[in-house]
């Protein structure tokens, strides 16, 4: 959920984005959605992004892309960031990249943290054929996010698979009740770190009596901090 949103003109100062960050890029002819990272930068002039090998297979220099407006969206910790831009560029070797032109308005959104409420309960899904072990970091009636361990060279490969605006099912062991329930959801957001990735899901096509348990659950969270100020914490079954 977002919430406050602000504009202002970068000319004087540099986007807030750092080399090696995933930027989604939104492709507006082709009502699509793809991932890349950001390789270089050069004030004022351009914004250079890799894309992901699995991505625009067979139309990346097509006519269509290079002629859509392009809007740019990134989070950084609490805040999404997002401008309007176009492709000044493409090459396709050795790295699939796209030149952008350097924004003049970038939007700042903040995110809305009254109904996200901390815990750590963990859950499974299945990814790529395989069960993937994930905790659930904050939980609301809306979505969750979720982390999962990269430290195996199973989850280091798990990140080129996840795709942001798939469908995606986890499974979740709510603490207090002891029941486990299929959450279905969209995957709206992904980010890397270290030794983790974490995933945005917002809730889609669950079963009404499903999302009544998850708003128990909510309002269990956040009774306990309120009283404790500690998030909610579930061993594994």
């Amino acid at each position: 959920m977002l919430d406050d949103i602000s504009k202002y003109n970068i000319s004087q100062v540099r986007v807030p984005l750092s080399l090696g960050s995933e930027i989604l890029i939104q492709i507006s002819n082709l009502n699509l959605r793809v991932r890349s990272v950001l390789v270089g930068m050069e004030h004022e002039k351009f914004i250079l992004a890799k894309i992901f090998p699995r991505d625009l297979v067979g139309n990346f220099r097509s006519e269509s892309i290079k002629e859509s407006p392009i809007e740019i969206m990134y989070l950084n910790e609490d805040t999404v960031y997002q401008f309007h831009t176009k492709i000044l560029s493409a090459i396709s070797e050795p790295e699939r990249l796209y030149f952008f032109d350097y924004p003049k308005i970038i939007e700042e959104r903040g995110l809305c943290n009254k109904t996200r409420h901390g815990c750590f309960v963990p859950a499974q899904t299945m990814l790529v054929n395989n069960i993937v072990e994930m905790v659930i970091l904050d939980f609301s009636n809306e979505g969750c996010l979720c982390a999962i361990d990269t430290a195996t060279d199973k989850g280091s490969k798990l990140y080129m698979e996840i795709q942001v605006d798939k469908r995606i099912e986890i499974i979740v062991n709510f603490p207090v009740t002891n029941e486990s329930l299929k959450l279905p959801g969209i995957i709206r957001n992904i980010s890397k770190e270290d030794d983790r990735i974490k995933v945005g899901i917002l809730f889609d096509g669950a079963d009404p009596a499903v999302m009544a348990k998850v708003a128990d659950f909510v309002s269990i969270v956040q009774t306990v901090q309120v009283s404790t100020q500690k998030p909610v914490v579930s061993e594994s079954p």
